[in-house]
C-alpha cells in the first residue's frame, strides 16, 4: 500500500485550476491566444472566445488551418504591429496595441491585444501569448465624443474648436484665407419669429454654403450666427472674391436672409498668423464692418478696422462703467436753441448727449450712441440725459423763462419698453419738472415697423402735456403717407434739404413745399441745420415757424446756454422751489 493523498490533491487542485480557467476563457469578451513568433502569427492555442470575436472557430486557425492570424489584420496594422513586437520583446516588456481586424462576415472590429512573450533560459523567444478583446463599442463611444468635439451640434459643420486646431496646426504657412459670414439678423428673427425659426434658418443656410465646400475650402460653423470658410493653397487673388460672389447667390435664396443681408468678411493669412483666436475675431471685426455698410457686403480686414474695433471695445467698457455709475460726470448733455423766426426769441432747446473719457477724451456721439443700443444701454443712457434736462430746466425756471421748452431724443428700443410711459413720467415726477416743458423727438425710422404702438404711446404723451417733434422729417416714404395721422406737434425738417438751398436755385428746391404741408397738417416747423444768411431769408419767405443751426448758436453747456437765453429772451428771475 503507498499513500496518495498528496497526489490526489494535487489532482483535484489541477482540475479545479483548469475548469477556473476554462470558466475565465468562455467568459472572456475576446480570445485568448498562444502563437509562434512568425510573420503569420501561427497558432498553437485558441480559446473559444475566437468564434465570437472573429466568426471562425479555434481549428481554423490553430496552425493556419484555413487562415492565419495575420490575415484578419487589417492590412494596414500589419507592419506596424510586427515591428512593435520586434521594439517589445528584446526588452522583454508587454504590448497593448490597439488596431482592426476583419470579421468572416466583412465587418471590421476595433480589437485591444495584450501580450507578451514566453522566454526559455538563455531568453529567446519561445512563442507568444495573451489576449485580443473587442473593443468595437469603446471606439465607437470615442468616435461620436470625437465627432461632438468637433462638430457643431445644430447643424453638422465642423465648429470653431476644430477649426483653432487645423490653424494652429497649419500655423506658418502661407496662401491661407479666412472668408466669414455674419448673418446678423438672425437675433431679431429669433425675437420675432421664435428659436426654433431661426435654427431652421440657420440649417438650410449652413446646407447651401456646405454645397460651396471643398476638400481645399472647408465651411465651419463659429458661432450661431457665424460661419467661416477656411481657404487651403489659395495662391489665386480672385478665389476669395469669387466664393462671395456665390455665398450671397447661395444665401438670397432663403427670404428672410435675402430681406435681412449679411456681412461678409475676408481675412488673409500669412506665415505670421499664429493664433486661431485672434485670427476669427480679426475675420468677424470685418464681417461686422461689412454688415454695417449694408445687406450683403463684403469687407477685407486691414489694420484699421481692428484699431476701430478696440475703441469701440474701449468705449463700451466706458459706457459700462459710466451709466452703472450715477455720480459719474462722464455722459452730459450740451443744449442748442431753437429760434422763433419771426421774433428771434429762443423757444426752446434740443439736449444732445455728449461723452467725456478720462481715458479716451471726447467721444462723438455717432460711436457712442450706436454702441449704446448695441449693448442695451439706452435705456439707462435716455434716463440719464432726461434727468440732466430737468436739471436744467430747473435753472431756467428759476432764470424766468418757464415758456421755454427742452427736446429730448428718444430711441425706439426706449418706446417700445411697456414701463416707458411710467418711467418717463414718474422721473419728470421725481424732478418736479412740467410735462409742458418737455419736447420728446422720434425719428421716421423709428415708426416704419412699430407705427401703431408707438403712435398710441405718442399719443399718450401729448395727452399729459408733453410734446412730440418728429425728427428728419422728408427722408422716407412712411411720414409723408401717414402724416395726418401721426401724434406730433412739430415737424423737423431734415438737414438734407436745408442743404439742397444752397445749390439749387429756389424754385427747385422742395423745401418751401414741406413747410406748407407741414401747416396744412396742422404743425410747427422746424428747420435743422441752418447755418447760413441766405437758407434763413428763404425759410422766413415760405413761413417756416423755428430754426436750429450754427447761424445762431452750437450745442452749448448749460452755462453757455443760460447766457444766451439771458441775453436773446430778457425776463424777470423766479424764486427757489418752495421760497
Amino acid at each position: 500500500m503507498q499513500d496518495i493523498t498528496a497526489r490526489k490533491t494535487a489532482e483535484i487542485a489541477l482540475r479545479e485550476s483548469e475548469r477556473s480557467k476554462s470558466v475565465l476563457l468562455s467568459n472572456l469578451p475576446g480570445m485568448a491566444y498562444r502563437c509562434r513568433y512568425d510573420r503569420d502569427w501561427t497558432m498553437e492555442f485558441v480559446s473559444d472566445g475566437c468564434r465570437e470575436l472573429s466568426g471562425y472557430g479555434p481549428d481554423s486557425l490553430v496552425g493556419n488551418r484555413d487562415l492565419s492570424f495575420n490575415e484578419l489584420i487589417a492590412p494596414e496594422y500589419r507592419e506596424e504591429l510586427w515591428r512593435k513586437w520586434e521594439r517589445f520583446l528584446p526588452e522583454k516588456r508587454p504590448i497593448h496595441e490597439e488596431y482592426e481586424i476583419t470579421a468572416a462576415s466583412g465587418v471590421r472590429k476595433w480589437v485591444l491585444e495584450i501580450g507578451q512573450g514566453v522566454y526559455d533560459h538563455d531568453g529567446n523567444v519561445e512563442a507568444l501569448e495573451g489576449i485580443i478583446i473587442d473593443i468595437s463599442s469603446r471606439r465607437e463611444y470615442e468616435r461620436q465624443l470625437q465627432f461632438m468635439g468637433e462638430h457643431d451640434i445644430l447643424t453638422g459643420l465642423y465648429n470653431r474648436a476644430f477649426l483653432e486646431k487645423i490653424l494652429a496646426r497649419d500655423a506658418g504657412e502661407a496662401d491661407r484665407t479666412v472668408v466669414l459670414v455674419d448673418l446678423n439678423r438672425l437675433n431679431a428673427l429669433s425675437l420675432s419669429y421664435g428659436y426654433a425659426f431661426s435654427e431652421q434658418i440657420v440649417r438650410e443656410a449652413a446646407t447651401r454654403l456646405l454645397a460651396l465646400a471643398t476638400d481645399e475650402r472647408k465651411l465651419f460653423q463659429i458661432s450661431p450666427e457665424r460661419m467661416a470658410f477656411y481657404l487651403k493653397n489659395s495662391t489665386d487673388a480672385g478665389e476669395a472674391a469669387r466664393l462671395c460672389d456665390s455665398i450671397i447667390s447661395a444665401l438670397s435664396g432663403i427670404q428672410l436672409i435675402h430681406a435681412a443681408g449679411c456681412g461678409i468678411g475676408i481675412l488673409r493669412l500669412d506665415e505670421t498668423c499664429r493664433d486661431g483666436d485672434a485670427i476669427l475675431q480679426n475675420a468677424s471685426i470685418a464681417a461686422e464692418y461689412a454688415a454695417r455698410k449694408g445687406a450683403f457686403q463684403v469687407c477685407p480686414f486691414e489694420k484699421e478696422l481692428e484699431e476701430r474695433a478696440k475703441r469701440e471695445k474701449d468705449i463700451k467698457e466706458e459706457l459700462l462703467e459710466t451709466l452703472g455709475n450715477e455720480g459719474s460726470r462722464d455722459i452730459y448733455a450740451e443744449f442748442q436753441p431753437i429760434v422763433d423766426l419771426w421774433t428771434g426769441r429762443i423757444k426752446g432747446f434740443e439736449a444732445l448727449a455728449r461723452m467725456r473719457s478720462p481715458r479716451l477724451g471726447p467721444v462723438s456721439p455717432l460711436e457712442f450712441i450706436p454702441l449704446s443700443e448695441e449693448l442695451q444701454l439706452v435705456v439707462p443712457l435716455g434716463r440719464r440725459i432726461t434727468g440732466l434736462v430737468c436739471d436744467f430746466l430747473e435753472e431756467v425756471r428759476r432764470a424766468g423763462h418757464d415758456d421755454v421748452y427742452v427736446s429730448v431724443n428718444v430711441s425706439a428700443i426706449e418706446l417700445v419698453r411697456d414701463r416707458f410711459l411710467d418711467d418717463f413720467f414718474g422721473l419728470l415726477e421725481e424732478k418736479e419738472t412740467a410735462p409742458s416743458r418737455i419736447c420728446l423727438e422720434v425719428t421716421e425710422s423709428l415708426l416704419a415697423d412699430n407705427f401703431d404702438l408707438i403712435n398710441r404711446k405718442l399719443g399718450e404723451l401729448q395727452k399729459r402735456g408733453v410734446s412730440v417733434a418728429m425728427d428728419d422729417f422728408g427722408t422716407g416714404y412712411s411720414s409723408l403717407f401717414r402724416a395726418r395721422e401721426l401724434n406730433v406737434n412739430y415737424l423737423k425738417i431734415d438737414r438734407h434739404f436745408i442743404d439742397k438751398l444752397v445749390h439749387l436755385p429756389p424754385e427747385a428746391a422742395i423745401t418751401g413745399d414741406i413747410i406748407s404741408m407741414g401747416h396744412r397738417l396742422g404743425r410747427l416747423v422746424v428747420a435743422e441745420g441752418v447755418e447760413l444768411e441766405e437758407q434763413k431769408r428763404y425759410l422766413e419767405r415760405h413761413r417756416c415757424d423755428l430754426m436750429q443751426g450754427y447761424l445762431f448758436s452750437r450745442p452749448v453747456s448749460p452755462e453757455a446756454a443760460l447766457e444766451l437765453l439771458g441775453e436773446t429772451n430778457p425776463a424777470e428771475p423766479q424764486p427757489e422751489r418752495g421760497v
